[in-house]
């Protein structure tokens, strides 16, 4: 079974407020998922998972609901939950892990270069420049997660600056951020995020299969999917590398019609599955 993750990130935000959405927010989930729920049901060997902004969810869980393959997720957690004569639900503003499971996410993806970002720039105020801390951070937000009985997509990825140390800083990520939790419940998305974004140099296949070897070195048992973006353009490439456990799609035209298209996603899908090695 190979895994595709689709992260909407918010896509869902229309162009008159300078977002790539062509539709009202109202429509804006229909719009993507029903041109997929039945066409992706031909793929018994893919599994998909979905991840709409939070608004979305309860939404796309009910428009997914008959389909054996297609599963909703969240875009990550918070890293502290409700608990039995604890917190009651004194979150504002933010996603506990038991909100998500309550109104149907299965899964949650966490530790994305965006997520990462965020937490870096928030220490980075407080004057602190430290890696560690915010892999414990998400390593909190995994064993909630997994506590609430949704399994996780852990991303990890080196920076340019990082390349001459990429296995120390993905062999961190790793250490710290699946410390005391289920990894059999995980699936690694790896994001190269030098090579991520239009007009940059694509990870050829012999950088991913090295990937690949760290984390399998580093747990047998972890599933692997290239979270750098599942294109067109490689989708045949990444197909053919057997060690690796699907991929990550997020736009699906990256030019003149920026954004998410269930009909180009389609089309990834498609030449994709063509060239898995049977």
């Amino acid at each position: 079974m190979k895994h595709i993750i689709v992260n909407l990130k918010r896509f869902d935000i229309p162009k008159a407020y300078h977002g790539v959405s062509e539709c009202e927010p109202s429509a804006y989930i229909d719009t993507i998922l029903l041109p997929l729920v039945e066409p992706l049901k031909k793929y018994s060997d893919l599994s998909f998972t979905i991840y709409p902004p939070e608004a979305y969810l309860i939404r796309a869980c009910e428009l997914v609901k008959e389909s054996p393959n297609i599963r909703i997720g969240c875009q990550a957690n918070h890293y502290e939950d409700v608990s039995k004569e604890g917190n009651f639900g004194a979150f504002t503003s933010l996603r506990p892990a038991s909100a998500m499971k309550a109104i149907g996410a299965q899964s949650s993806l966490i530790g994305h270069f965006e997520e990462r970002r965020h937490l870096n720039t928030l220490y980075q105020l407080a004057g602190v420049n430290d890696p560690i801390i915010v892999n414990q951070v998400l390593n909190k937000e995994i064993q909630l997660a997994q506590k609430q009985g949704m399994d996780v997509c852990y991303c990890i990825g080196e920076a340019a600056e990082q390349l001459a140390q990429w296995d120390e800083v993905l062999l961190q990520q790793l250490s710290i951020g699946l410390a005391g939790v289920d990894h059999q419940r995980v699936i690694i998305g790896y994001e190269p995020l030098w090579s991520i974004g239009p007009g940059k140099q694509p990870a050829d296949q012999a950088y991913i299969e090295k990937v690949i070897r760290l984390v399998k070195n580093f747990d047998p048992e972890l599933r692997v999917i290239y979270g750098g973006g599942v294109k067109l353009a490689n989708a045949a490439m990444l197909a053919g590398i057997e060690s690796m456990d699907g991929g990550l799609i997020g736009l699906t035209n990256f030019q003149d019609h920026l954004g998410f298209h269930p009909d180009e996603f389609l089309a990834i899908i498609e030449r994709y599955h063509q060239h898995l090695k049977q």
